[in-house]
Parts: structure tokens; C-alpha cells; sequence
């Protein structure tokens, strides 16, 4: 870390030194670049770092040109972020969820491109996807990858072999059904001299081109392991498509947190905070973002939640009771 650090604060100088100054681009690449977790150290956290940049460092007197200003081309890296799956292990998904505590300070500009991102990730909270998934599928994708997920309490039948066996009538009851002594009858020479000349002891013609068509299983003779694979497959792909959108939620959920432990923002997130909790209370029901929505609640309650409105007890269990509200657990049952 220490060492890339050093290459990272070399780049900054080079940067700060340009005759022509700093280009927008470039400083947005390297406030993400700054937030890259192979940066980051116990003493060197990636915020602290980039703070340490750009107020006291070397791209202090680059950020302060208003020629220079980062902000909407550190939007537009922070959008192509979003879309990167969680499991991303190039690091750049964890860089751009980082370089969402750079958006910090003050001015018309910065205030703007906070309120279109905070718009971008409202949008992306895909709060309507989640509430019409189905219970099914939801199962399906907290189940494990490669096993069939079936219902609690369904029976899974088995294919066994048909064995034309003839069990040893002295030792019934001695073997299990799965160890018992056989004696296989192969067929007599007097039964086989009625079949018709084509089946003594010889297949049909054109039986071998016809277990050859037949290789592949068609839909209507599939085995019971050929439908397992089938139904595997399609929740695979039901855990892709929910993941997809559920990583992106995960992504938003966290960035507006982000923005909410930023005083510079609050007129932006008091002016977002009833549409964002609408949204949030749609996500606060499902299993798939409950967990995130509720830290990002946490987050926003601190910041546009004013303390002459509710206390800090108070304030600190809204989270929880607009879950129970979102799940109706405060409703009453009819008697």
C-alpha cells in the first residue's frame, strides 16, 4: 500500500505541475484511483488519503480553479461503477463506492451534480423490481449455487434401476431390499427359439443408427437427472437476474449513505428525502435490500431528521419502526 501510495502521490505531482493545469478528467480518475483498496492501510484510510490530497496535498491548488472542477466527470465514473457486479475483484466497484466521500465542499456546481446523482441513485434503487419479486424466487436466491432448491417438506423421488431380479425365498427378511440375494434368469434356450429370426441374438437393422438419433434426450424421454440439471440451470439464471439489480440497489443504498454524513449536502437530501423514503420503505420489506436500506435510513434520519423534531432516542429507532410499518407488522388481524 505504502508503495503505491507513493507512485499515486508522484502522478499528483506531475499533474499539479502541468503548465496547461489539471484537466476535470483527470483529477476525477485520480480521486477514484486514491479510494482503490490496495491503497488503503490501517493508518491510511482511502478517504483519509484523498482528503490529505486534495485540502493540504498536491492537488489542493488544482481542486480550486474553477476551470478544474471534478465533479461531473466524478459522477460519470461513479455511474459506471454502480454497474459492476459486488463480486468485481479488480477493486474498481470498492474505488468508486469510496470516491463517493470525495464529493465534499461547497458551491453552486458541486451542489448541482450532487442532486443529479443523488437523482441517478434513486433511480437505481430498483425498489419496484423488488416488490413485485416473488417469494419463490426470493428463496431461490439465498439458496445454495449447483443444488436444487425445493420447497421444505417436498419429497424428491429417485430414479432406480428395474432389475428383473427373483429373490431367494430361504433368506427373505435377512437382506435389506438394497442387499438382497438375487438370482438373475437369463433367457432359455426353448423361449428363445419362438422370437422371429430377427431377434435371435441379433438387433434389428438400423437399431444402432436408431440409438444413435437417440443419444440426446428430447424433452419427452428426459431422464429424472437430465430435469434436476434443467431446473438447476433455471435458478441460476434466477439468481443472475436478481442479483444483477440487487448489487446495483446495494451500490446506491451505500453511496447515499455516503452523502448523508456530509453537512455540505443536507439542503440536497432534504429536498430527496420524501421520495427517497418512499423508496426505502418498499426495500426495507425485502429480504434482498432490507439490511442496506436500513443503514442508508440510519444515515439519512441523522442528516435531515432535525433533533428539535424528535429526540436522539428517538431518532435512532425510526429505522426499525418504519420497518414495521413497511411490513405491516403494526396492522391488526382481524378477529
Amino acid at each position: 500500500g505504502a508503495v503505491l501510495r507513493g507512485v499515486l502521490e508522484d502522478v499528483c505531482a506531475a499533474v499539479a505541475a502541468s503548465p496547461s493545469g489539471a484537466r476535470p478528467e483527470t483529477l476525477a480518475l485520480l480521486a477514484v484511483a486514491a479510494h482503490h483498496p490496495l491503497l488503503a492501510s490501517r493508518k491510511w484510510r482511502p478517504g483519509r488519503f484523498w482528503r490529505r490530497l486534495a485540502t493540504t496535498g498536491l492537488l489542493a491548488a488544482a481542486l480550486q480553479r474553477p476551470t478544474a472542477s471534478p465533479w461531473a466527470a466524478l459522477r460519470t465514473l461513479l455511474a459506471a461503477g454502480r454497474l459492476l457486479p459486488a463480486a468485481d475483484a479488480s477493486g474498481l466497484r470498492a474505488a468508486c463506492a469510496g470516491a463517493v466521500g470525495a464529493i465534499r465542499g461547497e458551491g453552486e456546481e458541486l451542489l448541482e451534480e450532487a442532486r443529479l446523482f443523488v437523482n441517478e441513485c434513486t433511480a437505481a434503487l430498483h425498489s419496484a423490481e423488488v416488490d413485485k419479486e416473488k417469494d419463490w424466487d426470493v428463496q431461490v436466491f439465498f439458496a445454495l449455487e449447483g443444488r436444487l432448491h425445493v420447497e421444505e417438506g417436498t419429497y424428491v423421488a429417485e430414479e432406480r434401476e428395474d432389475k428383473n431380479i427373483k429373490k431367494n425365498k430361504y433368506l427373505k427378511g435377512v437382506y435389506d431390499d438394497d442387499d438382497l440375494v438375487v438370482d438373475k434368469k437369463a433367457p432359455s434356450a426353448a423361449a428363445n427359439k419362438f422370437l422371429p429370426p430377427d431377434r435371435k441374438g441379433k438387433d434389428k437393422p438400423g437399431a444402432k443408427a436408431k440409438a444413435k438419433a437417440g443419444a440426446a434426450p428430447s424433452a419427452g424421454n428426459m431422464t429424472a437427472s437430465d430435469i434436476e440439471a434443467a431446473k438447476i440451470q433455471e435458478q441460476s439464471e434466477t439468481r443472475a437476474r436478481i442479483r444483477k439489480y440487487v448489487d446495483e440497489a446495494d451500490f446506491a443504498l451505500a453511496a447515499l449513505a455516503a452523502l448523508a454524513r456530509a453537512e455540505e449536502l443536507q439542503p440536497v437530501l432534504e429536498d430527496a428525502a420524501p421520495e427517497l423514503i418512499a423508496h426505502l420503505i418498499v426495500l426495507l420489506r425485502s429480504p434482498l435490500t432490507a439490511l442496506r436500506a436500513q443503514r442508508c435510513l440510519r444515515a439519512l434520519v441523522g442528516q435531515v431528521v432535525p433533533e428539535s423534531a424528535l429526540p436522539q432516542r428517538a431518532r435512532a429507532l425510526l429505522p426499525e419502526a418504519l420497518t414495521m410499518a413497511g411490513k405491516g407488522w403494526l396492522q391488526r388481524t382481524p378477529s
